[in-house]
């Protein structure tokens, strides 16, 4: 036999058949896609799972320690709020002068009026608090003492007692120093925390003859 002979066979036997056979598919789903459009089917994707949403997380709490200065006498009473977190030193500290402003009684002013604005608010890394107050917070000053000594210090002690950075307050009316004294307290300084002490009552001995 010879070297022709031997030769394989042609492949475009194969190849004809393949491209027929995918004539035919093609054609298949053509029609089954014709046949779902009639009807008013549509192929869906994967089907989307609902999920239950997300319950918002509780908003964060804070205690404050407020001391007000009582109706008679240099003594506080110290009152505990809760209240919700502030976002920002600034807005605490409102929150503590808002609630010191309201506490008063018929007989006695609160003490922070509630006209005083908090203008700026700076702690610095020593924990000494700058607090800018607005010029109302002047009525405050002009108080007979011990009211107006007592006033100062209740700020100082509810800011010092609600916030564990603050070590110290200076006070500023407008953007200025107070170099002013109130009492036993020189506003012209960062003040610490301030409790007067009550004078003791006599005590009573024998009458010398």
């Amino acid at each position: 036999m010879s070297a022709l002979d031997r030769r394989p066979p042609a492949a475009w036997p194969w190849a004809l058949l393949l491209l027929l056979s995918l004539g035919i598919l093609g054609v298949i789903a053509w029609d089954i896609a014709d046949v779902a459009s009639s009807l008013g089917l549509r192929v869906r994707g994967p089907a989307k799972v609902s999920r239950p949403a997300a319950s918002p997380l509780p908003q964060e709490r804070r205690y404050l320690r407020l001391f007000i200065p009582e109706a008679a006498g240099q003594s506080f009473r110290e009152v505990e709020r809760d209240v919700a977190r502030g976002g920002t030193v600034t807005a605490e500290v409102r929150t503590v002068l808002a609630e010191l402003s309201a506490q008063k009684t018929p007989n006695e002013p609160g003490p922070v009026p509630p006209d005083v604005r908090v203008r700026h608010v700076f702690l610095d890394s020593y924990g000494i608090l700058a607090l800018d107050l607005s010029g109302e917070f002047r009525a405050v000053l002009d108080r007979p003492l011990p009211q107006a000594e007592m006033a100062v210090a209740a700020v100082v002690n509810s800011l010092i007692g609600s916030f564990t950075d603050v070590k110290r307050v200076q006070f500023l009316l407008d953007g200025q120093e107070v170099p002013i004294l109130v009492g036993a307290l020189d506003l012209g300084r960062p003040l610490s925390a301030h409790f007067p002490v009550e004078a003791p009552a006599p005590v009573s001995g024998p009458v010398s003859q």
